[in-house]
């Protein structure tokens, strides 16, 4: 490819667009996702040059959505594909259509965004139904892993069947097989076919390698993981977890991100400079007209007399302003100086706090995989449960350095995402899910790391002993959590269950439970107050003064040149 695009240059060819469209999408391929960017973003430079308003626009967008939705980007991956979307609609092109909105659907479904994912994917079928056999076979697996991301499994069987009939109908070496293996080990895993799971997962493992998909490979290894511990096979667990994190982190290390966030940074300054190169001729040109307005009129009012009687003043305040410039010059040198040392600084700060974040969650996860090994040669039941709720705990406390390390925000933690993503990992270990049914009731409410990690911790405990102590004897029951603002920079954290509730004589205060007495400590360090009550069961209740937001903004001091 870059030969090919030296011989274009060579023969002065100047519209390139289509040419580094190619190469974004070769780079898409090859899982080259910075170089993907690259080409991408020069595929959009030139044709914004060129003033391209082809359809081949909604292309280029397409690959760039494509590019970040692959970086994990996605208010970029979907603002490129709505704008796609746009240009594809004026053009009337339904192959195009068929493709973006396609897109757009996955995108809204990462982001949680479940109904609108869902209204994305009927549009389509009902405007431009699927033609080809990859997008017929992409909408059931698209709303297959909607629902049952969303835990309405009836709805996902009439699409699991449909994905079912082209896995047997399609060759066992298509490139579509990948998706259908996923969806295939994804219900086995949760029909609890753990055994039948496996051929599948040795499948899925070499069209995989096969395609060179690292992202499919590490989700890979992680329902690998889930299928091993499920079947007791830890060290083969522990190898899948372990090759699982490493291609995770390959993909989102930190070389990749500071190179991907050059090249939109580079990207971004220069269409800023053109504009205020755009700016700065009209404002010349407006000047020059002005000035010229000024001396016609000057000269008609005054008449040759009064401007012989001015020059020597108009020269005296040239030579003061000129002076004046060139201490304005060198003062604005000096703080333009003064402002880069700072951005690199807060850089360099920047970079430093999420390295501290990736290498804490890091050990964190080490720590918890050398207790899972640990657990596999103990016969104690005691020592086990110990072990398990440590790991819990310090999963609790991993997830929070994770959201931080990968997040443009290091100071603080979107609670409402931590505590979905707490809950469907205690769920997942303890295997509740047709037990105890859970019900969330969150707002977007940001912590820092002093009061999220404890806060986290004490949530932990709690569902452990609901899940443990509440629903004796295979009993069914509800848990409603909710964290919410009560009052001005108030929160609140309540857990009520449906279960046996507290024994009668029960004193939290007076008690020898080490996980009681964590909450109780948990709750101190966050300056707050615990309550626990029965009413139809448990209900626990924290509240707690969030921290004031700490807000620094770096500007640049500009001194305009009269």
């Amino acid at each position: 490819m870059d030969s090919s695009l030296a011989v274009y240059r060579a023969i002065g060819f100047k519209e390139l667009q289509g040419v580094y469209n190619n190469m974004c999408i070769t780079n898409i391929s090859l899982g080259n996702f910075s170089n993907a960017l690259k080409y991408g973003l020069l595929a959009e430079k030139t044709a914004d040059q060129l003033a391209d308003t082809s359809l081949q626009r909604s292309s280029i967008n397409n690959h760039l959505g494509l590019t970040y939705y692959y970086l994990r980007n996605d208010q970029k991956a979907l603002a490129y594909w709505l704008e796609a979307k746009r240009i594809a609609e004026r053009y009337k092109d339904a192959g195009y259509m068929q493709t973006i909105m396609a897109n757009v659907a996955t995108i809204y479904v990462r982001m949680k965004k479940f109904e609108e994912g869902i209204a994305a994917l009927k549009e389509l079928i009902k405007k431009y139904p699927p033609t080809d056999t990859q997008m017929k076979l992409r909408i059931p697996y698209i709303l297959f892993n909607t629902y049952y991301d969303i835990e309405q499994y009836g709805k996902a069987e009439p699409y699991f069947k449909e994905l079912q009939k082209f896995h047997h109908d399609l060759p066992k070496d298509d490139p579509n097989q990948i998706y259908l293996y996923r969806s295939i080990i994804r219900k086995l895993i949760h029909d609890k076919q753990f055994v039948a799971a496996d051929g599948y997962l040795k499948e899925h493992e070499k069209q995989s390698l096969q395609q060179k998909n690292l992202l499919a490979l590490s989700q890979l290894h992680r329902l690998w993981f889930d299928v091993d511990s499920a079947l007791n096979r830890p060290w083969s667990a522990v190898a899948h977890y372990k090759t699982y994190k490493r291609l995770t982190d390959s993909i989102w290390n930190n070389d990749k991100n500071k190179q991907i966030s050059g090249l939109e940074i580079e990207y971004q300054t220069e269409k800023k400079d053109k504009d205020i190169a755009l700016l700065s001729q009209k404002n010349q040109l407006q000047k020059a007209a002005i000035e010229n307005e000024g001396r016609l009129r000057y000269i008609f009012i005054a008449g040759l007399l009064i401007a012989a009687m001015f020059v020597g003043l108009i020269y005296n305040r040239y030579r003061l302003k000129r002076r004046s410039n060139l201490v304005l010059e060198q003062k604005q040198g000096e703080i333009n100086a003064q402002n880069e040392l700072l951005r690199k600084i807060l850089n360099e700060k920047e970079w430093l706090l999420r390295e501290i974040h990736h290498r804490v969650k890091n050990n964190l996860q080490i720590v918890i995989s050398l207790l899972n090994t640990q657990s596999a040669y103990l016969d104690n039941e005691d020592a086990l449960v110990a072990i398990r709720n440590s790991q819990n705990r310090m999963h609790a406390m991993s997830l929070i350095h994770q959201k931080l390390y990968q997040s443009d925000n290091l100071a603080e933690i979107d609670m409402k995402w931590y505590i979905k993503e707490l809950v469907d990992y205690m769920i997942e270990c303890f295997g509740t899910d047709n037990k105890i049914q859970f019900t969330l009731e969150t707002e977007a409410i940001k912590l820092d790391v002093a009061q999220a990690v404890p806060l986290g911790l004490i949530l932990n405990e709690a569902i452990s002993n609901v899940i443990k102590y509440a629903f004796p004897a295979d009993k069914k029951g509800k848990v409603h959590i909710s964290f919410l603002f009560i009052g001005e920079e108030i929160c609140e954290l309540k857990i009520a269950d449906t279960g046996i509730g507290l024994p009668e004589g029960f004193d939290p205060e007076n008690t020898e439970s080490l996980g009681m007495s964590l909450m109780t400590g948990l709750t101190e360090q966050l300056n707050g107050e615990i309550k626990m009550w029965n009413d139809d069961g448990l209900v626990l209740d924290v509240i707690f003064k969030r921290h004031n937001e700490l807000i620094t903004e770096t500007s640049a001091l500009l001194i305009n040149k009269n």
